[in-house]
């Protein structure tokens, strides 16, 4: 067997660094080819080799070529890998490669390796891709103080216990290299193992490789019995797939415990188009930053859990959790729930716009400080890649709805290059969200492009509404919704505000790609009587009546509808009700939706129905903007100099949506034409 060196490995691993690497190859091939001079030249570079080659990314390619003579992949016949004094009979259909020479029978003689190659590499070539589900392997009750262990890898089926709250299959090559990161809430569980990230290789001859972690579960009045642990799974820094088990902490003797909803879950079925949380599009577009936010085992419920994770070299992974707890207006310590109450509170309760930009101000602050320490630098490194041209992305996987971290206040100012004074991240990035939730939606595919085509427009022409409670007109979103029928047309159909025919939209008739609902709308602490607004006809009388989640969660859109959701309060929900995600975002989501657009608290009619016109012409026009960059814009525009200028649509509304979907997510790819919308 040849005896390979670190320089022999830095020649032969550059071919594969686009698809080792991503997006970081062409710095990594800059530094192995200024080393590989050096190292020409006479100097010793195998300590610095060692480290480059060493790295997460390309640990595994090294390993395996030092072990075996060979790359990991074959990549099929007439050429020979080549280094100095030796000659391989290692096969390669990649033509480009340093150090390979056609095979001839004038080649010099030369050390060659005597292992022969798999059959594969002469009969047929490896599957181009295999699909692989998470395997986290961990028991259901553990006693406090004894270590345990839990395996997390890949297996050929899904989990057949149903414990494993998994986002479905993984696409994934027949080589690849993987990181598995275990997600944990620090206060509740210590790590044993030296880091909580081991890398896989994946190869036909081990198809489903694993590591194992050990734990040691703390005990303590303060922490739930009841908890969760997670694997990430990453390649090339970028999240590919996610799954959770749920295990109880107690001593023998100890009662029964019942674990809560949110950490148990049906079994999976094995059908990757049935269920499971699609993150391919995620993995292969640009998104500069995801960040994971998930809850503590903390009683009180005011602590969260963070990791992030970026694409970029110079963006420092926060793969181990770190965990933070919530600043509150009144005290730290405050749940998710009180902040996002706070917010609708005084947005609803303030006329004064100065007052209301100010305390918000000071809210982000608190969300900022939110952030774990590692987390504000890996957030604030993100905003400082993005340009005027191309602001940076980041994608919030989060298991709470209610903080509006995209309103987090760095009081140091944001390290942005994007020429607004709006201090509020959402307006130096574009941000979008989705959920983790106990179940995951049907057939969820957050993908980067639509090609919206049939729309569907819920007017608010409110008639004679009498009832508990009375709801006005909105003139403003009854012209909204004439204007946009107007530029968008055709294949757009008008929808009355009445609870039969919204069901029937639900259910595909009429058929639509868009959903758009200009209405009332109201978040209901309770879980009782929040929703959209819609109408009921009874005899002569009319009364108002609430689309609420339960309606939309019984539904399957079949269109998988972009959902524009112009009415107050709606993209949070209630948890205290069944333990999940709540809302009627979440809700059209599970339900099948590829993106959802909903503000947090009480809009203005005026602005947000010129807000929805702008937005479709910006999406549908010659840029073609990303739904979270359009948000962006809107965001920028809510400065202290607007506010204090008194310039009429400088108002909350500016700041309140929220964009659940992919952060790229373009509605009209496919529209040539720049559609004329007025603001009126």
């Amino acid at each position: 067997m040849i005896e390979l060196t670190l320089t022999d490995t830095a020649r032969a691993i550059r071919p594969f660094l686009p698809e080792l690497a991503g997006p970081a190859a062409a710095d990594l091939d800059r530094r192995l080819a200024a080393l590989l001079a050096a190292a020409d030249a006479g100097d010793d570079v195998e300590g610095q080799l060692a480290a480059v080659l060493g790295g997460v990314q390309l640990a595994g390619w090294t390993t395996y070529f030092l072990e075996h003579g060979r790359p990991p992949r074959s990549w099929g016949a007439g050429r020979r890998i080549v280094v100095p004094g030796h000659v391989t009979a290692v096969e390669t259909h990649n033509p480009i490669i340093v150090g390979v020479e056609p095979a001839s029978a004038g080649e010099p003689s030369g050390y060659e390796i005597d292992e022969p190659a798999p059959a594969y590499e002469a009969e047929e070539a490896p599957p181009a891709s295999v699909l692989a589900y998470p395997r986290l392997d961990a028991p259901g009750d553990v006693p406090p103080g004894v270590v345990f262990t839990v395996t997390a890898g890949l297996r050929a089926d899904a989990d057949p216990d149903g414990a494993l709250m998994s986002m479905g299959p993984m696409d994934l090559p027949a080589y690849v290299e993987l990181q598995v990161a275990l997600q944990f809430d620090p206060i509740a569980f210590v790590l044993v193992n030296p880091s909580s990230t081991e890398t896989l290789w994946r190869t036909p001859d081990d198809p489903w490789p694993s590591a194992e972690f050990r734990f040691v579960a703390l005990a303590g009045q303060g922490l739930l019995a009841a908890r969760s642990i997670g694997v990430k799974y990453l390649r090339n820094g970028q999240v590919v797939g996610f799954a959770s088990r749920a295990l109880v902490v107690r001593s023998p003797g100890d009662a029964t415990v019942s674990v809560p909803a949110k950490v148990v879950t049906a079994a999976r079925t094995p059908d990757p188009a049935a269920e499971g949380l699609d993150l391919r599009e995620f993995a292969d577009d640009e998104v500069d930053l995801l960040l994971l936010i998930q809850r503590s085992a903390d009683v009180a419920g005011a602590r969260l859990v963070f990791t992030a994770h970026s694409r970029h070299p110079d963006i420092e992974d926060q793969a181990k959790p770190v965990t933070e707890v919530l600043k509150g207006e009144t005290k730290s310590g405050a749940t998710p729930q009180q902040i996002g109450q706070e917010a609708r509170l005084k947005v609803a309760t303030t006329g004064d716009a100065e007052d209301v930009f100010a305390w918000l101000t000071g809210l982000g602050v608190r969300i900022f400080r939110s952030f774990p320490a590692e987390i504000r630098a890996a957030v604030r490194a993100a905003v400082a890649r993005g340009t005027a041209a191309a602001p940076a992305r980041i994608l919030l996987f989060s298991e709470e709805p209610y903080v509006p971290w995209e309103l987090a206040v760095d009081p140091e100012g944001w390290p942005s290059a994007l020429g607004t004074t709006a201090p509020f991240l959402g307006a130096h990035a574009a941000i979008s969200r989705w959920f983790l939730g106990e179940i995951p939606p049907p057939k969820p595919r957050p993908v980067p492009a639509m090609d919206v085509r049939e729309k569907a427009l819920v007017t608010a022409h409110y008639d004679g509404v009498v009832g508990v409670m009375k709801w006005g007109a909105l003139p403003e979103a009854e012209a909204e919704v004439e204007n946009l029928a107007a530029v968008l047309a055709p294949d757009v159909a008008i929808v009355p505000p009445d609870l039969h025919e919204v069901l029937r939209l639900l259910d595909g008739t009429p058929p639509a790609d868009l959903m758009h609902f200009a209405l009332h709308g109201n978040f209901d602490p309770l879980g009782i009587q929040g929703g959209l607004i819609l109408l009921r006809t009874n005899g002569s009388q009319t009364t108002a009546q609430n689309l609420q989640e339960n309606h939309v969660l019984g539904k399957k859109l079949g269109q998988e509808p972009f959902v524009y959701l112009n009415a107050c309060q709606v993209a949070t929900g209630n948890t205290a009700t069944f333990g999940g995600y709540g809302g009627l975002a979440a809700a059209f989501l599970t339900a099948g939706a590829k993106g959802v657009l909903a503000p947090l608290w009480n809009i203005q009619d005026g602005t947000a129905s010129a807000l929805a016109s702008e937005f479709y012409q910006l999406a549908a026009g010659d840029e073609r903007l990303p739904a979270a960059e359009i948000l962006r814009r809107f965001r920028a525009r809510y400065t202290p100099e607007a506010v204090r200028g008194g310039e009429p649509d400088a108002n909350p509304t500016l700041i309140a949506f929220q964009l659940f979907g992919h952060p790229g997510l373009r509605l009209f790819p496919e529209v040539a034409r720049t559609p004329e919308l007025s603001r009126g």
